[in-house]
């Protein structure tokens, strides 16, 4: 497996990759515009917008496929973090972490990563080291819950 800094080239695929994780996932317990703008969000053009304003996505490629996505923004909130079904349980979301927690260490001055987990989501970013912060939320429909990872740096 290789895990490598994305560029827009790849967004089709990372697209393909979280838009059907989160259709089987997350978005059975929204009304259907509430899953139907979620998705929208991480459409392939989406997603190349997102390069475009500095988001940054790492991912871990396995022949030639895309099989683990973390995407990046304002240089310390995780926005997304996905692995294939065939590829889950097999470390690669702890491996993207690490690789995303050491690239950022080296460019900012930061002692924390937050994410806005879905409630499917919650228990993976605990096993990961990530601390609830509050309770689930509910903003245009979404339910998240707010997570902080403190660094040790």
């Amino acid at each position: 497996m290789e895990i490598r800094e994305a560029n827009h080239k790849d967004s089709k695929e990372i697209s393909r990759l979280i838009t059907a994780l989160t259709k089987k996932y997350v978005t059975s317990e929204y009304p259907e515009n509430t899953a139907s703008n979620l998705l929208n969000s991480m459409s392939e053009s989406e997603i190349e917008k997102k390069f475009l304003h500095g988001y940054i996505y790492f991912v871990a490629v396995i022949n030639n496929q895309i099989v683990g996505v973390i995407g990046i923004k304002q240089k310390c909130h995780i926005i997304h973090l996905f692995v294939s079904e065939n590829h889950q349980n097999q470390g690669i979301a702890r491996q993207l972490l690490n690789i995303t927690i050491e690239a950022f260490l080296k460019m900012n001055d930061i002692n924390r990563f937050t994410v806005n987990s879905s409630t499917y989501a919650k228990n993976i970013y605990k096993r990961l080291g990530f601390i609830t912060q509050s309770e689930p939320e509910v903003r245009n429909g979404v339910t998240s819950i707010a997570m902080t990872l403190v660094l040790n740096n």
